[in-house]
């Protein structure tokens, strides 16, 4: 199953959005907002997790230990690797392109994932989108949130969140701004349980469009 968009064009935007989706589900059924195209400058990117779960699809596996390492290890190698042949794509070719902006983004173990792979890998993102999302955590997994390299971070959770209770959201944000206080972060709570709404997309598209415009991408 393809981990990508095939061929991303260039008219689609050099601001790319890169999009997981949460356990046990796939890019289908991602909120169209994230998965769509649409002629706003965003370039959508959904890769798949690499691990079938029930109907869908997981990025990492629990067990008695917490978060599996290995397969969390696997799941940051992959997002990151798609996110590098993605902006290659993008660039290549003509005097010295600029590199895209790039928002970095999921949904409860989506969202995850994604918190690993900005903290793991070091990549410089314009922004990180968490909805719903937690630290993944386990015996032999160390997450250091000193090494996000991002100027903002939204984290966006439901006040009836039954699954991950909204504490961890405020948890999250608090340990963001403690381990990097130069980072811009905002927590926006809902009135829903474990879900993204339309209401919490729609603030996710005025997030978007402001990390846009503090970076002067106006392609």
């Amino acid at each position: 199953m393809p981990h990508r968009e095939p061929n991303p064009s260039r008219s689609a935007g050099r601001s790319l959005l890169v999009y997981l989706h949460g356990f046990a589900e796939s890019p289908s059924t991602i909120p169209s907002f994230a998965r769509d195209r649409a002629e706003d400058g965003w370039l959508r990117l959904c890769p798949t997790g690499p691990i079938p779960a029930n109907r869908g699809f997981s990025w990492f596996d629990t067990g008695a230990r917490g978060v599996d390492a290995r397969s969390l290890e696997g799941a940051v190698t992959l997002v990151d690797g798609v996110i590098e042949a993605t902006i290659a794509e993008l660039t290549q070719g003509g005097p010295r392109p600029a590199e895209p902006v790039v928002v970095l983004g999921g949904c409860s173990q989506g969202a995850a994932t994604a918190l690993a792979v900005a903290a793991l890998t070091g990549r410089p993102i314009a922004g990180l989108l968490l909805q719903a999302g937690f630290i993944p955590e386990g015996l032999d997994v160390d997450i250091d949130l000193a090494g996000l390299r991002t100027d903002r971070v939204l984290i966006q959770h439901g006040t009836n969140d039954e699954v991950v209770p909204a504490f961890i959201a405020h948890d999250l944000a608090a340990s963001i701004r403690a381990a990097r206080p130069e980072v811009a972060v905002e927590l926006q709570t809902f009135d829903h349980g474990h879900e993204t709404s339309d209401a919490m997309m729609a603030a996710a598209q005025v997030w978007l469009s402001s990390v846009r415009t503090s970076v002067g991408d106006t392609t």
